[in-house]
């Protein structure tokens, strides 16, 4: 049996160190490295979802957590309801 010059493995190798290619993934997929993550911007979001940890050192009042309790199920129900109103009735 003769031996193909192009072989399935010879054409991946140089189909993947092409241009459109980037660490074994092309570029156009979803899941190619990408460097759209503005760092300097991000650190407002990281510093106040971490300044949510000060709740540890400085207490929290029983009315607190039952107010966020309650507006736990309000936000959880409202969110059912429309997600039940918009794909099943079709009504928004």
């Amino acid at each position: 049996m003769p031996i193909l010059a192009s072989s399935p493995t010879s054409r991946r190798s140089t189909v993947r160190s092409s241009p459109e290619w980037e660490n074994g993934v092309p570029k156009h997929h979803p899941h190619a490295p990408h460097d759209d993550i503005v760092y300097p911007a991000a650190i407002p979001f990281v510093l106040v979802h971490v300044a949510c940890f000060g709740a540890i050192w400085t207490g929290v009042p029983k009315q607190a957590l039952w107010v966020a309790l309650a507006l736990y199920f309000v936000r959880m129900w409202a969110i059912t309801a429309g997600y039940h109103r918009y794909f099943s009735d079709r009504s928004y």
